[in-house]
C-alpha cells in the first residue's frame, strides 16, 4: 500500500455535493485526483529548478495561478483560527465571504485552456527540464489517452479531465468557490 499526501477538491457546496447519494453512486472514486497531480501542486517547492507547472504554464502560455491561489485557501490564519472555533461549515463560508473570490469559472478556464493545448502536444515530458520531471516522465506522457485505476496511475491528462468533470458537477450543484484540502 502506498502512503502520503492525497489532494481533495473542495467547493463552497460541499453539503450539496458530498451526499449519501453521492458516496452511493460511488462519484467519490471518479473524482479523485492522482497523488501525481498532488505532487504537482504540493511539492512545488521542494523541486530543484522550475516547477513541472511552471514550465506547462510557459510551454502552454496559460496563467495556472488560480491553482496555487487554491492552496493558499487552508493557509490563511484568520481561516484556521475560525476553523476551531466555529466548525468547518461557518468558517469557510465566512472565508469566502471575506478573502476568496467566486473563482469556479476561471478554475475551469484554465482547466479547459489546459486541456486544448496540451492535447495538441500529447507527449510533453521531452519539454519539462528538471530531474524531478523526468523522474516522472510517465506522468507527462500520453496526454490524451486516460491512465490508472481509482487515482491511481493517472497521468496529467486524466486528473485534468477529473477536475473538470467535477467542478463541472460542482456548479450543478450550486458551488461558486472551489479550494484543494490535503489530506
Amino acid at each position: 500500500m502506498e502512503f502520503g499526501v492525497d489532494i481533495y477538491i473542495q467547493t463552497d457546496a460541499d453539503n450539496n455535493i458530498y451526499t449519501d447519494e453521492f458516496y452511493a453512486a460511488k462519484l467519490n472514486i471518479r473524482y479523485y485526483l492522482s497523488r501525481g497531480f498532488c505532487r504537482l501542486i504540493h511539492d512545488r517547492h521542494q523541486i530543484n529548478g522550475e516547477p513541472e507547472l511552471d514550465q506547462i504554464a510557459r510551454i502552454t502560455s496559460t496563467d495556472v495561478s488560480v491553482f496555487y491561489k487554491m492552496e493558499e485557501f487552508f493557509k490563511d490564519p484568520a481561516l484556521l483560527a475560525e476553523l476551531r472555533r466555529v466548525g468547518w461549515e461557518q468558517a469557510v463560508s465566512d472565508a469566502i465571504k471575506r478573502k476568496y473570490d467566486n473563482n469556479i469559472d476561471i478554475v475551469l478556464e484554465t482547466i479547459n485552456a489546459l486541456i486544448e493545448k496540451l492535447s495538441a502536444i500529447n507527449d510533453f515530458s521531452h519539454l519539462l527540464t528538471n530531474p524531478e520531471a523526468v523522474e516522472h516522465a510517465w506522468y507527462f506522457s500520453n496526454f490524451n489517452t486516460d491512465t490508472g485505476v481509482k487515482y491511481t496511475g493517472h497521468n496529467l491528462g486524466h486528473d485534468l479531465r477529473t477536475f473538470k468533470r467535477f467542478l463541472e458537477y460542482a456548479k450543478g450543484k450550486g458551488a461558486t468557490m472551489t479550494f484543494f484540502l490535503y489530506d
